[in-house]
Formats: structure tokens, C-alpha cells, sequence
């Protein structure tokens, strides 16, 4: 089978599983509650902007249950959508099932291919702007984050449920040589591309000059502040062992039951009547590239790049 095949079954075996979760959820069992929070709808427009306040939306009940379900299966670009600002679905949903270690099983099982769907999209290329041609005609408008991002289940009984905001930085390292790579990348991309800033063909020439001048084996990295991400907090009732042992995104023994997820989609609680608190309203109250903190020994030394060269 062909690498582009692979990644269409793979996209296509992750669908079935999850119309069969679907299925076999609403065939069984009740609704206990279910509340979901509803983000603004973001574009392009929006990619570097800061926001300063976010305005969630509520939903419960049934309805909350169905549009949950829903959004499971939505992978795509909709409308004029940013693919690039990753959409998210906070909440809750609290289920009394017959047979919730089969539902627990199933969202596993979903996990497992989504794993089979980022390895069959890493194995086209290891050329980042092929692959991405590539996946983008296998399959149109997909957006890989959500697609391959886990589903949320609590793997031990959950005492309360609450949410909060977090500012984040991404903390991606360089070396000098893959500095220069990114540099020429950008100043071919502007040659091949109409920029607004007239100049930025010479400021990115200049930037390319300042990192050539330093050491060789000078190290970098960078700390781009990432968009206000918001966040799940399970509390678990104490003394309680994990339902599932071995789990996809297991990597060490406290992976098997996580207190804080990145708040992406609904987490699904069975069997449980936990205390489930409601999701505030974002306001800002400092700027987040104001409110970083300079790490010892690190320098800036391209702003935009939010790139740092690390001295020591």
C-alpha cells in the first residue's frame, strides 16, 4: 500500500471507530449531565491578534450531548475558519453507562488511531511543505491537530471537575546552522511571495548577518507566548486506581490518569456524579509578552522569531 493509501485508510478505519463509539453510546445508558462551552469563531484575521477577553458560550443537557458527538467527528476547515487557530470545545460529559469499561475501551481504540493516522502523515515526508501538499490533496481542508489531538476521558473515578486560563510559550531549541536554515526559508518564501513590508527581505539579510557572527556552537531557542489555552482540572477521588492500564498516550505511570488535560474537547465521565464547576469568561490582565519572564543566560536576538541565544 502506497503512502498516500495508508494515510486515506487510516483517516478513513479512525472515522468507522468513532461512528461506532457514537452508536454504541446512545444505544445504551443515560445522560446524567453535560455542559459544553461554545469559543467565537476565529479566521485568518485573527492569527496575531491577542485576545482580551473570550466570551465562552454554554450549552447543556441533550443538546450538549449530541453537539459533543458531533464535533468528535469534525476535522475539517468550516467556512471561513482558521486552520491555523485550532478550534476547541471545553467541557463536560457525565454518562451512566452499562458498560462504561467498553466506552472507555472504544475512546481508547479512537486514540490508537489517531496515532495510526500522525504516523501514516509523518511517513509521506520528511519534508514539512511536501507532506503538507500531500495531505492536503489526499485529504482537503483537513486539519492535522484535530485529527490526531486524543478525546478526553476520565481513567479514574472524578471527584469535581473545574477550568481555568493559562498563558503558555512553546520552548523550541535550534542550533545555529537550523537558525540559518529557518532564515534563508523565510527570505526565499518572500521572494517567491508578496509581503507587505517592502523591507523585509533587508531585515531578514540582516538577521541572517547577526546570527553569523556568533559562535558556532552557540545554542538557541525559541519561546513563542502561544495563544491563551484553557485548561481541565480533574480531581480524582482518592485511593482510586486507573480503569485502563495501558493507554496511547501513556508515557510514564501518572500519565494513566492525567489532573490537567488542554481543554480541546469534552471529557467524557462515566458512571460518576462528580462536582462540576462552570467555565469563566477570559479577561486579560497582563499581555503576555509584557508578562515573560527574561531567563538567566538567555538573550533575544530576534524579536519576531521571539528566537534567544543561550549563552551559558
Amino acid at each position: 500500500m502506497d503512502k498516500i493509501a495508508l494515510l486515506k485508510t487510516c483517516y478513513h478505519h479512525l472515522c468507522d471507530h468513532i461512528d461506532s463509539f457514537t452508536e454504541y453510546l446512545l444505544s445504551h445508558g443515560e445522560l446524567i449531565s453535560a455542559t459544553v462551552y461554545e469559543y467565537p469563531t476565529y479566521t485568518n484575521d485573527d492569527i496575531d491578534e491577542w485576545p482580551e477577553h473570550i466570551k465562552l458560550f454554554p450549552i447543556h443537557g441533550e443538546k450538549a450531548l449530541l453537539l459533543t458527538l458531533d464535533w468528535m467527528k469534525k476535522n475539517s476547515i468550516i467556512n471561513e475558519q482558521s486552520g491555523r487557530i485550532v478550534p476547541r470545545l471545553p467541557g463536560s460529559i457525565v454518562y451512566n453507562h452499562p458498560n462504561f469499561m467498553e466506552c472507555l475501551h472504544r475512546l481508547e481504540r479512537i486514540n490508537i488511531e489517531k496515532n495510526h493516522l500522525k504516523d501514516a502523515i509523518l511517513q509521506i515526508s520528511e519534508n514539512n511543505d511536501i507532506r503538507f501538499e500531500n495531505v492536503k490533496n489526499a485529504l482537503p481542508n483537513l486539519i492535522k491537530k484535530v485529527a490526531t489531538r486524543h478525546f478526553i476521558y476520565a481513567n479514574r473515578p472524578v471527584k469535581s471537575v473545574s477550568y481555568s486560563w493559562v498563558h503558555r510559550q512553546t520552548g523550541e531549541k535550534k542550533t545555529k546552522q537550523q537558525v540559518l536554515k529557518l532564515l534563508q526559508k523565510s527570505l526565499d518564501y518572500r521572494n517567491k511571495n508578496s509581503i507587505a513590508d517592502p523591507n523585509f527581505a533587508e531585515k531578514v539579510e540582516q538577521e541572517i548577518i547577526k546570527i553569523s557572527q556568533l559562535p558556532h556552537q552557540s545554542r538557541f531557542v525559541i519561546r513563542r507566548p502561544i495563544r491563551v489555552t484553557p485548561m481541565l482540572n480533574l480531581n480524582y477521588k482518592k485511593d482510586t486506581t486507573p480503569y485502563l492500564l495501558e493507554r496511547a498516550s501513556s508515557i510514564m505511570p501518572l500519565a494513566l490518569a492525567p489532573k490537567n488535560y488542554v481543554a480541546h474537547s469534552p471529557v467524557f465521565i462515566f458512571n460518576e456524579h462528580p462536582k462540576v464547576y462552570p467555565f469563566q469568561n477570559y479577561e486579560i490582565k497582563e499581555h503576555p509578552r509584557i508578562a515573560s519572564t527574561p531567563i538567566k543566560g538567555e538573550s533575544l536576538v530576534i524579536d519576531r522569531l521571539h528566537l534567544y541565544w543561550q549563552r551559558d
